[in-house]
């Protein structure tokens, strides 16, 4: 356990020197404000190999369990193949696994995992922890526009980020899991962490703005 920025931080795994250094290098440029969000609640940050070195007891790997139920292309026998990065209430963390993730994307996933733990930031920790700001209806509508607004693409495209910020959205009926991981992604862009930019480009230019606007109101009047 180390303090690096203010922040605890945990690293439990066989990264070499190179991945350690961009890791460390990443926590020490988060801004102040997100560090005294981040500290507000105690998390940690833990660098690990993959998911399976952080959910350990039962408890953890079945609440892993439920939520991968949410996520058609996800299974616990090849969760350690396809994560890159966990936000969990469950044990308290921001996670990046070395594993999966190259160099140049860790600024990406872990600001992802930090755009999670904003989302749920009101509800950390509740028994029923439910999104925030993603579940705004401000949000809501841009994310549902933009999907309307591409659909016949969006249905024919097979990228599997993509997938991920759809899951289960129709322009009729949208997907509380398609928002919550959508306004992960937006936050990671905001935050100038490059983070499926083609994506973005193609389809979520209203969503991009829209969540720039609620998290910047949010995080003034939150401290």
């Amino acid at each position: 356990m180390m303090i690096i920025n203010n922040l605890t931080v945990e690293n439990i795994s066989n990264a070499n020197e190179d991945f350690l250094n961009n890791f460390f290098k990443i926590i020490n440029e988060i801004d102040s404000k997100l560090v005294n969000i981040i500290n507000s609640k105690n998390l940690k940050i833990i660098l690990a190999d993959k998911i399976s070195d952080v959910h350990t007891s039962d408890k953890d790997k079945q609440s892993f369990k439920n939520d991968l139920e949410k996520y058609e292309e996800f299974t616990v026998e090849n969760s350690d193949e396809l994560s890159h990065g966990l936000c969990s209430d469950t044990i308290n963390a921001l996670c990046i696994f070395s594993n999966t993730t190259k160099i140049p994307y860790i600024a990406s996933f872990l600001y992802h995992e930090i755009g999670h733990y904003i989302d749920y930031y009101v509800n950390w920790g509740n028994e029923n922890i439910a999104p925030c700001l993603s579940s705004k209806k401000e949000f809501m509508e841009a994310y549902k526009n933009d999907i309307a607004k591409y659909w016949d693409k969006i249905k024919n495209d097979n990228r599997l980020r993509l997938k991920h910020y759809i899951e289960d959205s129709t322009p009729e009926k949208l997907s509380i899991t398609g928002l919550s991981e959508t306004f992960a992604f937006c936050f990671a862009r905001n935050n100038n962490k490059i983070e499926d930019v083609d994506i973005i480009s193609d389809y979520f230019q209203e969503t991009l703005s829209i969540a720039k606007k609620i998290t910047d109101e949010y995080l003034i009047n939150l401290h």
